[in-house]
């Protein structure tokens, strides 16, 4: 009994804290290694592996979870930028007509794209990976419409042509994990 009264009242605290380390990195580990499977053909491998990592809801997430992350990161990317459109919009007296005209095929081209990719989110839930190709795609396209505008005027430069560039790369990334997902692998 003198061992019971001795035995600091924290020491099974201590000791769980001193094993929790052994857990961390194996999760860790885990998710680093879907992380790396599920990016493993992207274009964008580097975007792709550290869009996923920085994102916390990864640490939970199974494939169709990190599919899920990456369309969501693509909308998010899709809708900041239609908010700098219509920052851009706001002051039409400093713009150019073309590149006003343009600013606003644009923001109806993010607000189509984001209806696809929130399209495309439903389509995952219901398993339907093809589907998913087709909806994302489709929102890359929007994006391409959107830098089409401006190159028709040789001498216009797009006001948001680096925006466009990581709009479609991040669903490039998208679908390279849904095809992943797709195949099983």
């Amino acid at each position: 009994m003198k061992f019971i009264r001795d035995f600091p009242p924290f020491l099974p605290l201590v000791l769980c804290f001193s094993f929790l380390h052994l857990l961390s990195p194996a999760d860790s580990n885990a998710t680093t290694v879907l992380i790396a499977k599920a990016c493993k053909n992207a274009k964008y491998k580097d975007l792709c592996i550290h869009s996923l990592q920085a994102d916390e809801a990864s640490k939970d997430s199974d494939l169709r979870g990190l599919v899920l992350l990456a369309i969501r990161l693509a909308a998010a990317n899709g809708s900041d930028t239609s908010v700098h459109i219509k920052m851009l919009l706001k002051d039409t007296s400093a713009l150019d007509p073309v590149i006003e005209q343009c600013l606003n095929d644009c923001s109806d081209h993010y607000l189509s794209a984001i209806e696809q990719l929130n399209d495309s989110i439903a389509a995952l839930l219901a398993g339907a990976n093809d589907d998913v190709k087709i909806w994302v795609e489709a929102a890359i396209s929007d994006v391409e419409s959107c830098e089409d505008g401006f190159k028709q005027y040789s001498e216009k430069k797009s006001v948001i042509s680096g925006r466009n560039s990581i709009f479609r790369k991040l669903c490039s990334n998208v679908l390279a994990i849904n095809k992943v997902l797709a195949e099983g692998n």
